[in-house]
C-alpha cells in the first residue's frame, strides 16, 4: 500500500502508475494516478473508460523479449528429465491465484482438476501464498486430480517453457505463456483462462471492467465460459501446438 498512500498526499505533483493487467485501476485511499503506463490500446481505452485518467502504452512489462525457441526446448527436455516424463506425456501447468478468499475460487479449481486431460500436471503457487494455501491446494489435489501431479520449485522460465498447456483463472502466467509463443513460428503450449464459474468471472469484471479476456477475445489465447466445455475444450487445447504466435508478436510485443 506504500505507492497508494505516495498517491494520496501527491495533491499537485504529477503521478504515473504501471499498469499490470488490462483495465487494473486500484484506488488505494481514494485517488488513483494522472497517467497510466499500459500495455496496449485495449488496456488504454479500458482504463480511460473506468476513471478520469490518461493513458500512454508503452508495452508489455517483463518478458517483452522471451527465450529464444531453442532455449524454451532445452528448459523444457532439462524439466521433463528430472520429472521423468516421456516425450509422450503432455505437461500441464496449473498457475494458482491468492483468491482463496473469493467466491467462486476454489470451485474454479475443483472443476479444472476433475475434467484434466491425462498428463502429468505442475502446479505452481503465487509468491503471495503461503503454507496454508498450500495446503488448500494439496487438499484439493489429493480429492479430485486422477492424474499424477506435483508442485512447482523450479525458476518461472523453465515452468512456462515446459508447459504444453498452462491453465489460470486469469493470472498474469498465462500471458507469460503466450508470450513465450511468439518467440517461434512454430507455437508453443496453449494458454487458457478458465472463468466459467460465475462469481469467480464476476470478480474479473468488477477488478478491469471487461466482460472477457482480452487475449482471448483477440483469439491468441483461449477462453473457457462455460462449466459444460471445460473438458473438450482443455482437450481440444491440449492436442493443439498453441494458439496464434505470430499475432501475439503483431500486437503485444
Amino acid at each position: 500500500m506504500q505507492w497508494e498512500a505516495l498517491l494520496a498526499n501527491s495533491r499537485n505533483t504529477p503521478t504515473w502508475a504501471l499498469q499490470d493487467f488490462w483495465g487494473d485501476l486500484n484506488p488505494g485511499f481514494g485517488h488513483y494516478a494522472d497517467t497510466y503506463l499500459v500495455r496496449d490500446e485495449v488496456a488504454a481505452r479500458f482504463t480511460c473508460q473506468r476513471a478520469h485518467v490518461k493513458a500512454e502504452v508503452t508495452g508489455l512489462p517483463g518478458n517483452s523479449k522471451p527465450p529464444s525457441a531453442w532455449q524454451q526446448r532445452r528448459m523444457s527436455r532439462q524439466l521433463r528429465s528430472r520429472l521423468r516424463l516421456s516425450d509422450a506425456t503432455p505437461l500441464i501447468a496449473l498457475c494458482s491465484q491468492p483468491l482463496w478468499n473469493q467466491r467462486g475460487y476454489r470451485e474454479t479449481l475443483r472443476d479444472i482438476l476433475q475434467q484434466l486431460p491425462k498428463g502429468h500436471l505442475r502446479v505452481r503457487m503465487h509468491p503471495k501464498e503461503g503454507p496454508t494455501e498450500r495446503r488448500h491446494m494439496r487438499r484439493l489435489l489429493r480429492r479430485h486430480c486422477a492424474t499424477n501431479w506435483s508442485f512447482s520449485d523450479e525458476q518461472f522460465d523453465v515452468f512456462c517453457a515446459a508447459a504444453d498447456l498452462m491453465l489460470s483463472p486469469f493470472s498474469n502466467t498465462g500471458v507469460d505463456k503466450a508470450v513465450f509463443n511468439s518467440a517461434s513460428i512454430h507455437a508453443g503450449g496453449a494458454t487458457v483462462f478458465v472463468l466459467h464459474n460465475r462469481r469467480l468471472r464476476q470478480l474479473f469484471q468488477e477488478w478491469t471492467g471487461l466482460q472477457e479476456h482480452p487475449l482471448s477475445s483477440q483469439g491468441a489465447c483461449l477462453g473457457i465460459y462455460q462449466r459444460g466445455r471445460l473438458k473438450p475444450l482443455l482437450q481440444g487445447a491440449l492436442q493443439r501446438s498453441g494458439l496464434a504466435p505470430q499475432l501475439l508478436a503483431a500486437r503485444l510485443l
